[in-house]
């Protein structure tokens, strides 16, 4: 029972971080837009000074 258990932690731990391989590089694109967006704002404030 104990290494049924074990086993069904591993394998779910393990789909876990295959998600997370996955949606990490989407968050960080949005990101980097969202970034480039604050940046396109803030020279558009300053640009007539």
């Amino acid at each position: 029972m104990i290494a049924i258990t074990v086993r069904h932690h591993a394998l779910s731990l393990a789909q876990q971080q295959q998600q997370q391989s996955i949606i990490n590089p989407a968050y960080l694109a949005t990101k980097d837009v969202e970034l480039k967006s604050y940046v396109e704002i803030a020279k558009r404030a300053i640009a007539h000074l």
